[in-house]
């Protein structure tokens, strides 16, 4: 123990001893550990640690799939949520929940939109949650007129209620109506991914004959426990074959299958490729700094090979000259771990604020026992890699070589130098990778950038002013003659709005580009291709707009016309398709003048299904517009028909539109001017979500953006050190050849010939690691594939740039020092020891 104790603080005196060395070594391995480390901390919260649920690997969502109409996965009937409740055998409970906003208001305080769920009244005894205040719903508050009790989050009882004590019990106005506050859940609890954060829970509850409690309507998400020893594939046979018995029993529904997926990784969803990718890439860049330290320690070592050499001859062992080799390089590690540890530290803070709204929450991101575990596993793999093979080589040395040659110079044998040569090499591989990596991904993001969003208009402001059911009722079944109250709600909020100074046009829609609102899907019908059963009839998007909706968004028509104020709910039912529905139904014809329907034909309906009109609206397609992206650029456009608001009978209805205002001015100039229409209106009623068009394009590319930095940032660190690597290795054989430099110049060399004798010398190492690093790039980049978009990964004019700047900087790295070469003086080379 002692000789070890007396090996490290050697070691602190040999690094204080040179500062230098000191500070790059120490500089460079906390960039690499801290940068390895700020990534880790969000793989950790994302996919490695499990959702603060008692035993949740054994929770899992329960998906309802229609294959045969090209549905993979989809929320599901409330009905075929109550069958595999009643009838699994895998489970230990199911329950089931859906997204919705809730007004909030109160004496004193402004009127708030707030995030909450419906949840069936079992679904926290499934997740094994218990209350901070209070008790959880009865299964009796999920009868309709029993449900108006509500589950606060811990943050929504302390912002908006002080943490008061008597608050449970209580009543409070959401939607206008009173509701009981039940409990309060505990502090930090997420709501599976948190996005959004949701802040309150009421009982899902519906009106006897609700068209919502009916199979027409997949809108809930169903989470199960699985029971001990069953397996999720176990879980999905069960569900499938309660799935088949209940199609069977209703043969006019859709073919109806099941899809059960782990939670943890439902939730990881698309993200988990992509941080894994970060992580590999981020680890390449810790080899970078690990090769460049050993380097840096290989040179050191060279100037102490005669001491070495000594402590051999007089007795010292190989694993003894090893022992102390890495024991020396233990304090590099610690400090350099140290470093890293801090700056990560900083570093999550910095991450956190660049993270894409779409990556999940359900973790707190930030250093735990995990992240400093992998730190100091991090620093000893470290210590281990660019200690070793310092320690090796000193290890192998022979011991009257070094003698011979420690006498001369003290450089260090040419075995070291080949060695320092190769990890060159080896540096100039991985930051070719690097740059390769980090080139594919700006090519994807300029290419997605360039996507024809299907928009010209950008001086647009967006924003959401959901109406509570009580206020504004809302027809309860397909064939309800109640219209609903929102829409005269909207249509006075346009009129006042438009009248605003600095506004061009304003439209409300259930639907808007870049994922703002929310459309629903339909069955199609084609008058003259009806389908001949239930499950080919295909899936289509649906949204009702107002008439000014296009000449708001700068949609233009490719053929037709738009819709106008003459297309009222009296009128001939109109509608207006995308090209991709265009294509799809009508590829060799016009479709202007075709007549659909929003649903199956009506022969293939279960006569429960029918109602008393027993006819889906026939609407005539009156014109055709581009294809509008929605919340992801990567992925193709769905078909999509758009409806008047005014036509919104047997379509079905939402409180919830979104209002996009044409400006001639800022857009968020506007923001407190459309705020006072809407008290003017309601003084109890939110908005939200307000945003201009651009922030919503800038919020769909802040993945891709976020994957660019990151990979940009590394990409830029490993170039740097390789810079480093080429140069420190360049400017030791410099050193080591200065009597060699200096007897070619006396015989008659010129400043050029020395010039070109060291930059060929260091560009043949380059061109080497190259040609590794190209071919690693070719087969790693592939990797990377679903992360790209318009290129491909092995993009040829990629990894040429990407070649050619790597040789710019390799040649400014040799240039150095073959310049201090060629400024040599002879006389002064030839005396040189």
């Amino acid at each position: 123990m002692n000789s070890l104790l007396q090996d490290f603080r050697f070691g602190l005196r040999m690094l204080i001893k040179n500062p230098i060395f000191t500070l790059i070594a120490i500089a460079t391995l906390a960039l690499g550990i801290g940068a390895n480390t700020a990534i880790f901390s969000v793989v950790d919260a994302v996919l490695l640690r499990p959702l603060p649920y008692p035993e949740a690997n054994r929770l899992v969502f329960l998906w309802s799939t229609m294959n045969s109409q090209g549905v993979p996965l989809s929320s599901s009937a409330l009905p075929d949520y109550l069958g595999w409740r009643d009838h699994n055998q895998s489970f230990d409970g199911l329950a089931a929940f859906y997204n919705g906003d809730f007004n909030l208001s109160s004496a004193g305080n402004p009127p708030e939109l707030v995030q909450g769920a419906y949840i069936t009244s079992n679904l926290f005894q499934v997740l094994r949650i218990s209350p901070f205040q209070g008790r959880l719903f009865s299964g009796e508050e999920e009868k309709f007129g029993r449900n108006h009790v509500v589950l606060l989050s811990y943050g929504l009882w302390q912002r908006r209620f002080a943490g008061a004590g008597e608050l449970v019990g209580r009543d409070i106005k959401l939607g206008g109506e009173s509701y009981t506050v039940a409990g309060v859940m505990p502090r930090g609890l997420p709501f599976f991914d948190n996005l959004p954060e949701v802040e309150l829970w009421t009982p899902i509850s519906f009106a006897p004959k609700d068209n919502m409690a009916t199979r027409n309507n997949h809108f809930i998400n169903i989470v199960g426990r699985l029971k001990p020893g069953v397996t999720a594939e176990q879980a999905q046979q069960d569900a499938r074959a309660i799935a088949k018995s209940m199609y069977e029993e209703t043969p006019g529904d859709i073919d109806l299958g099941a899809l059960v997926v782990p939670v943890q990784e439902q939730i990881a969803g698309d993200s988990r490729k992509g941080l894994l990718v970060l992580l590999g890439a981020v680890a390449f860049v810790l080899l970078v700094a690990c090769v460049n330290v050993a380097n840096l320690l290989l040179a050191r070592a060279s100037a102490r090979e005669k001491e070495l050499a000594i402590r051999a001859s007089l007795g010292a062992s190989r694993v003894r000259i090893v022992r102390q080799v890495i024991i020396e390089c233990l304090p590099l590690g610690v400090i350099g771990g140290l470093l890293g540890l801090l700056l990560a530290i900083w570093g999550i803070d910095l991450l956190s604020s660049l993270l894409p709204a779409s990556l999940p929450r359900g973790n707190p991101i930030g250093v735990n026992s995990r992240v400093l575990l992998f730190t100091f596993g991090l620093a000893l793999i470290t210590i281990l890699i660019f200690g070793l093979l310092p320690a090796l080589q000193a290890a192998k040395a022979d011991v009257r070589e070094a003698l011979n040659e420690g006498g001369r110079s003290g450089i260090g044998s040419h075995k070291q130098g080949r060695m320092r040569r190769f990890l060159v090499i080896a540096e100039v591989a991985l930051a070719l990778v690097l740059l390769a990596a980090s080139g594919l991904m700006v090519r994807s993001f300029i290419k997605l950038r360039q996507v024809d969003v299907g928009f010209s208009e950008h001086n647009v402001l967006t924003l959401r002013v959901p109406l509570p059911e009580a206020k504004y009722p809302t027809p309860k079944t397909a064939d309800d003659p109640l219209d609903p109250a929102g829409l005269v709600f909207y249509e006075q909020l346009l009129e006042r709005i438009r009248s605003l100074p600095g506004v061009t046009s304003a439209t409300a829609a259930t639907l808007v580009p870049l994922g703002a609102g929310q459309g629903w899907g339909k069955f199609l019908s084609v008058e003259g291709q009806a389908a001949d059963s239930i499950d080919k009839v295909p899936l289509v998007r649906f949204a009702l707009v107002s008439p000014d909706y296009f000449a708001t968004l700068g949609i233009p028509l490719r053929q037709g016309r738009s819709f106008t104020n003459d297309d009222k709910s009296t009128s001939e039912p109109v509608a207006i398709i995308n090209e991709t529905l265009a294509r799809r139904f009508f590829p060799n014809g016009n479709p202007i003048g075709k007549t659909i329907w929003m649903g199956p034909p009506e022969n293939l309906l279960p006569p429960e299904a029918l109602t008393s009109v027993d006819r889906f609206p026939r609407r005539l397609i009156v014109g055709v517009v581009p294809d509008v992206k929605g919340g992801s650029l990567n992925q193709p456009t769905p078909a999509l028909v758009y409806a008047p608001l005014t036509q919104h009978r047997r379509e079905g209805w939402s409180n919830n539109l979104t209002l996009a205002v044409g400006t001639s001015s800022t857009p968020e100039s506007l923001t407190s001017a459309i705020r006072e229409q809407v008290r003017g209106l309601d003084p109890d009623q939110p908005v939200t979500n307000v945003r201009t068009i651009d922030e919503l394009l800038n919020r769909t590319l802040s993945e891709a953006k976020f994957s660019v930095l990151l990979f940009g940032l590394f990409a830029t660190l490993a170039l740097l050190l390789a810079a480093i690597g080429i140069y420190g290795v360049m400017a030791t054989a410099v050193t080591q050849r200065t009597h060699e430099i200096g007897l070619r110049m006396a015989l008659g060399a010129q400043k050029r010939d020395v010039l070109r004798l060291v930059i060929v010398e260091g560009m043949l190492l380059v061109l080497v690691g190259v040609a590794a690093g190209l071919a690693a790039a070719v087969a790693l980049t592939r990797l990377m594939s679903s992360l790209l978009f318009g290129v491909s990964a092995t993009d040829p004019m990629t990894l040429a740039l990407i070649t050619l700047l790597l040789a710019g900087v390799a040649l400014l790295a040799c240039y150095l020092p073959a310049r201090r070469a060629s400024q040599v003086d002879p006389m002064v080379a030839l005396r040189y020891e």
